[in-house]
């Protein structure tokens, strides 16, 4: 008699998987320093730096957020957010020591100039959060605009899915 094999297979007693996606691992970054190195050079030389990157559900996106923050946070005020607009421009004032209410874009850049010599990149992560909300349209709007006004200053990058690609298109 043959039975089903059990899926998923189990483990191997005292082995882990270091590829979960149920669970955060810190420390764990394989596969993509190449990107994080062109994503940091850019950032560094302040032209071209607003990017997008996009993959799906349990691809690292969230990881390479938390990577770029670990190496980057030693040179420049990284803000790493996730959430509704209200949210996103709560993490943005907490890290910049400014209120984004009123005029976001001039607050903005005023508190990004206010950093002094250090660069401000903001991550975005699961941006669809953000785009799900009303007014996330217009913070990604004035955040593009800032990035503009800023001169190099100020860097953004968004990590998500197919939105991602939806937004660049303008859809």
């Amino acid at each position: 008699r043959t039975t089903a094999p059990r899926w998923p297979p189990p483990m191997v007693d005292g082995v882990t998987n270091p590829y979960r996606t149920d669970r955060v691992a810190e420390d764990l970054f394989v596969g993509r320093d190449d990107l994080l190195a062109n994503l940091l050079r850019s950032a560094r030389t302040g032209r071209n730096s607003i990017h997008a990157v996009m993959g799906g559900r349990g691809m690292g996106k969230s990881s390479l957020a938390r990577q770029i923050a670990r190496q980057y946070g030693r040179e420049a005020t990284v803000v790493v957010s996730s959430g509704a607009a209200a949210r996103v421009e709560a993490d943005v004032s907490k890290a910049l020591g400014a209120s984004l209410e009123g005029a976001v874009v001039e607050s903005l850049v005023r508190a990004v100039e206010a950093a002094a010599s250090r660069r401000v990149l903001l991550v975005l992560d699961e941006v669809e959060r953000l785009l799900e909300d009303p007014d996330g349209i217009g913070l990604l709007d004035n955040l593009r605009e800032a990035y503009e006004r800023a001169d190099g200053a100020l860097a953004v990058f968004v990590l998500g899915g197919t939105k991602v690609q939806e937004l660049l298109r303008g859809n």
